[in-house]
């Protein structure tokens, strides 16, 4: 649709030329008299008004993009942390498994050692209460039973060293438990510390989550806006078109009236100078009837003086009869020193529209220069004398009659003059000098060169066209024109 808008508003633009074809005639209305002109100021107004709002919306459309892209790279950095946390409280899982793994091994050694211990401490104390209770006997038959000191020393030695390594014994299985258990104690220490961050990571990638469910409804409602936004623009944008033909068909009406009204006033010319060649004509014949009716007279009042003369012997001198001879007369020609407009133009060459010669940009294909100018370039670009700076004065290529000035957002502020069968456009001015209706000189003054709607630079876009028929045709300036 856009591409079609495009298309569609040079075209309509250009219609605006052969609007006020007729130039200086009179008995011709006056541009604000102009029946269409009402129905055309409300159509232009529709399709500003539209204008406005597509903008509204194509900026909105872009706000929205942006919103959307920014949330979507934010959802996926979230992602990306979701995935960080999910690998983490993986990992840490995994480490928990391991660390219950050891706890439970630990758990059963310490559970060995304690038995161990308590077997060993049972034991011994099972020896110590014999001992106790049978202590005195038996320590009696060690005495008596030994067959000599060195033998009684011994067997009291022996008596010592087992109660001496059943303490050693119990104290190894206590040492033994202890490590265990201090083992059991740092793993559960470990698993507590695990624990402790797989909550912690969790909970942040429950935040986490949470945020990004808000940033994917978030997304989805961009989503939503957008598809709303991109509707009501393509409804605009159906709107504007429907208005442009609705304009489009009121220039026609218009040219069309206008191309009566001027076929009218050259017929009534033509008729006009049928009946002063008619009048010339008749005036001719009656001097050349009057002359002869003269010539007649004179010729006969010659015989007749003749005769009187023979009978009175004077001399006649007969050139006296004679009439004097009329300059010729040669046929009127047409003055051109004081016509004005299009009649003007007629017997004008085209002026270099501009102080700066350089172009930098020709008619026909090309690679648009910036988003939404033309590849098929409709006419020049002239530079600004000095590069990138505004005010430059541009003159009428031909005398004529201004037939549009207005504003749109390709070309700017606009100029149109018609010439008679061929129109000149003038696009991007920062300001136009003349207004509607009014005629101009070739080489006035009538806009200065600016970088106004879609243009990068200070230059002057300079068109040359006419119609066959209803088709706009564009023509070459550069074969009129030359720098």
């Amino acid at each position: 649709m856009k591409i079609f808008l495009k298309k569609r508003l040079p075209f309509i633009l250009a219609l605006i030329l052969t609007v006020t074809p007729v130039l200086a005639v009179s008995g011709i209305r006056s541009h604000a008299d102009e029946p269409e002109d009402a129905d055309i100021r409300k159509t232009q107004g529709k399709i500003t008004e539209l204008d406005r709002k597509k903008k509204e919306t194509e900026e909105m459309i872009e706000e929205l993009n942006k919103a959307k892209e920014d949330t979507k790279v934010y959802v996926e950095k979230l992602d990306a942390e979701v995935n960080r946390l999910y690998n983490e409280i993986k990992d840490i899982e995994a480490d928990i498994v391991v660390c219950n793994d050891e706890i439970a091994v630990t758990k059963k050694e310490v559970e060995k050692a304690v038995e161990e211990e308590n077997r060993q401490y049972n034991a011994m104390v099972d020896r110590i209460r014999y001992t106790y209770e049978n202590g005195s006997d038996n320590y009696m038959d060690i005495i008596f039973t030994s067959g000599s000191l060195v033998e009684l020393m011994n067997n009291a030695e022996y008596v010592q060293k087992i109660a001496e390594y059943d303490r050693n014994i119990l104290s190894g299985y206590k040492k033994a438990k202890k490590v265990v258990m201090d083992r059991q104690a740092k793993l559960e220490e470990q698993l507590d510390k695990l624990e402790e961050k797989q909550s912690e990571l969790e909970l942040e990638k429950s935040t986490v989550d949470k945020l990004l469910a808000d940033k994917q409804a978030e997304l989805e409602a961009y989503e939503k806006k957008l598809i709303e936004n991109e509707e009501l623009l393509q409804q605009y944008l159906e709107e504007q078109a429907q208005e442009e033909a609705n304009l489009e068909a009121l220039f026609e009406q218009k040219r069309q009236r206008i191309l009566e009204e001027e076929r009218k006033r050259q017929e009534e010319e033509r008729k006009r100078k049928e009946e002063e060649r008619k009048r010339r004509e008749e005036e001719k014949k009656h001097k050349e009837e009057e002359r002869k009716r003269k010539e007649a007279e004179l010729k006969k009042k010659l015989e007749e003086d003749k005769k009187k003369a023979e009978q009175t012997g004077e001399k006649i001198n007969e050139d006296d009869y004679k009439l004097p001879e009329e300059p010729d007369v040669d046929e009127p020609y047409e003055d051109t020193s004081g016509l004005t407009g299009i009649d003007a133009a007629a017997h004008e060459s085209f002026l270099w529209p501009t102080k700066c010669k350089r172009i930098s940009s020709y008619f026909g294909s090309r690679v648009s220069p910036i988003p939404g100018a033309s590849s098929n370039h409709g006419g020049i670009d002239i530079g600004a004398t000095t590069p990138g700076v505004w005010g430059d004065p541009i003159y009428a290529t031909k005398s004529g009659r201004v037939v549009a000035v207005l504003h749109t957002a390709k070309g700017g502020n606009v100029l149109w003059i018609c010439h008679g069968d061929l129109y000149s456009v003038y696009m991007h001015c920062q300001s136009i000098l003349v207004k509607e209706g009014e005629t101009v000189k070739r080489g006035q003054t009538v806009a200065l060169m600016g970088s106004t709607g879609n243009s990068s630079a200070a230059h002057l876009h300079f068109g040359i066209f006419h119609y066959v028929g209803n088709t706009r045709i564009m023509l070459n300036p550069l074969d009129y024109v030359s720098p």
